[in-house]
């Protein structure tokens, strides 16, 4: 009954796909541009199908008491999709070479008695002061960075904008009928990546040990990056506000450096002192490209930068008797540009895009704590626990707990409350010091795992190469054995996890005493402040078997 362009409405439509036709049958065709631009009735878009490749080399070498471990890892990622061009225009533009051969036509008396700058060079795209009938050229651009007609860099594009016949950027169009076509598009390039991995470690004595080792790692787009041109370009200035995907995104790279030392301080026991550091060049973050064409939008681009310095003590004592113990502390410091690749939206709001700064990430658990605590009764011969009612009762059982505490993640603190459930225009709010510049409270947690084997023996079994006997576990696991209450999130304003402060705010009076019913109102809202997914897990038991057989 409908054709795909009656179902996407002129970008306020019902349907969004890829890899599938408007109808929901599965399409296993590659479809080119001109498959989407051409053929309303269908509007087909291909399924996002990328194409990864790798090797992995490594070899090990010993050479009296080194021990060396090297390894290559060469990565090809090709997202196979196209892109747009030029984020700042979803139309082909003329560049500062190109107008220089214009003799007639529009834009023929462009360069009359004028000189393109020295400064410029030939692939500067060109801004005009009207798109129709350009007579002036008012600017250009390279990349992100903006000059005035007189070849200075500019602050801010605003400036070129402000002087055109429209209150928008005006580029210089290849074609003024601003037509979606296949040339403001081109294809991924494929990235390749080299990533060495280097390990070794050598005993300074017969009771300690020096290591270290080298990393390197890739990880590929795993959002943002999809290329999907009705919802994004067709339709764009119909979806002001939505995120454009930016289907040139290249994979963020992670090194990594390690070095330790462990000492032996007993028969069974040891102590290990490592320090770490790790650095993430262009990561993802959302940027906002401003004064593009034909409207700013959001997107995302390898931007952002992190780098996590670390110290680890560790202390391992094992076979004591029936125990086992473990002791680990970090001091760790994450600092970066960003957290996540949502991280810069409040900057945007905020009308401060694309702000480069360091500040603690979420990743930045200042100081943690966790012990592992293992005690286990042997079976046979071997069992020296209780016995009860002739019954060696815990013969092969154990208990093993896990108790950790951290001090609390970066969170950003606000001077005026915000509504978590409003009606109409969304509110601002304004920092509170620095961003991430403060902590939530520490966190403690014990987990525990206690189990019991069972050996049961198989009957009329003669095959010497299958079991001859099923061994069972009965395990009982418990998380958060205390039910502490963790907060994992807050509201900037109050800086708790239960209340935002809205209600006692003046405004928020306001609103409540306008309302139906306040009560329900004010019932209903702290319902929704309060979500349990602000805290981490309750106490969860778990009581299980597990059959090896």
């Amino acid at each position: 009954m409908f054709s795909a362009d009656d179902l996407w409405n002129n970008g306020n439509g019902f349907v969004g796909y890829y890899g599938y036709d408007y109808l929901g049958n599965r399409t296993r065709k590659a479809f080119s541009f001109t498959d989407f631009t051409n053929d309303e009735a269908n509007r087909s878009v291909g399924s996002f199908a990328p194409v990864y490749n790798a090797v992995w080399l490594q070899d090990k070498f010993q050479f009296k008491d080194l021990i060396l471990r090297l390894g290559v890892r060469v990565e090809r990622y090709d997202a196979n999709q196209s892109g747009l061009k030029d984020a700042y225009s979803v139309y082909p533009t003329y560049s500062a070479g190109e107008i220089k051969n214009i003799n007639s036509g529009r834009g023929a008396n462009l360069l009359s008695g004028y000189d393109i700058p020295t400064t410029i060079g030939d692939d500067y795209v060109v801004y005009v002061n009207d798109i129709t009938n350009p007579t002036k050229i008012l600017g250009y651009r390279d990349g992100g960075n903006w000059y005035d007609a007189s070849g200075s860099e500019l602050s801010s594009p605003d400036l070129i904008a402000q002087e055109g016949n429209s209150d928008r950027i005006q580029p210089f169009l290849q074609d003024e009928e601003e037509n979606l076509v296949k040339e403001s598009f081109s294809d991924y390039e494929p990235v390749i990546n080299v990533l060495p991995r280097i390990w070794f470690s050598f005993p300074i004595n017969s009771e300690a040990q020096f290591f270290a080792n080298y990393d390197k790692l890739a990880q590929r787009p795993a959002n943002g990056n999809t290329f999907a041109p009705i919802s994004t370009y067709y339709y764009m200035q119909q979806n002001q506000g939505a995120v454009v995907p930016n289907a040139h995104l290249k994979p963020r790279v992670t090194t990594s450096y390690e070095f330790g030392f462990k000492q032996t301080l007993s028969r069974n026991s040891a102590l290990s002192l490592i320090a770490s550091y790790k650095e993430t060049r262009g990561d993802y973050t959302l940027v906002r490209i401003n004064q593009a064409y034909p409207i700013s939008y959001n997107s995302y681009e390898n931007l952002d930068f992190e780098t996590i310095k670390s110290f680890r003590a560790e202390y391992e004592l094992r076979g004591e008797g029936r125990t086992s113990f473990g002791l680990n502390y970090t001091l760790l410091f994450a600092d970066g540009t960003g957290s996540n690749s949502n991280s810069s939206a409040a900057l945007i709001a905020a009308n401060q895009p694309n702000l480069r700064s360091l500040y603690p990430t979420s990743r930045d658990t200042r100081h943690q704590i966790t012990a592992l605590l293992d005690y286990r009764f042997k079976g046979g011969n071997d069992y020296t626990g209780p016995i009860w009612f002739d019954k060696k009762f815990f013969a092969n059982s154990g208990a093993n707990l896990i108790v950790s505490t951290k001090s609390g993640e970066p969170y950003s603190a606000y001077i005026n409350p915000a509504a978590s459930a409003s009606f109409g225009a969304a509110q601002r709010q304004s920092l509170d010091g620095n961003p991430f510049g403060s902590r939530l409270p520490w966190q403690f947690k014990v987990d525990g795992n206690f189990n019991k084997n069972f050996s049961i023996k198989k009957k009329n079994t003669k095959d010497d190469f299958r079991r001859q006997s099923m061994e069972m576990q009965v395990f009982l696991w418990v998380q958060n054995i205390f039910n502490n209450k963790n907060i994992r999130s807050v509201y900037g304003y109050t800086g708790l996890a239960n209340n935002d402060g809205w209600l006692s705010s003046p405004q928020g009076i306001q609103d409540a005493e306008t309302q139906v019913n306040t009560q329900s109102y004010l019932d209903l809202y702290n319902v929704k402040v309060n979500n349990p997914y602000l805290y981490n897990t309750p106490r969860l038991t778990r009581l299980g078997v597990k059959v090896f057989f």
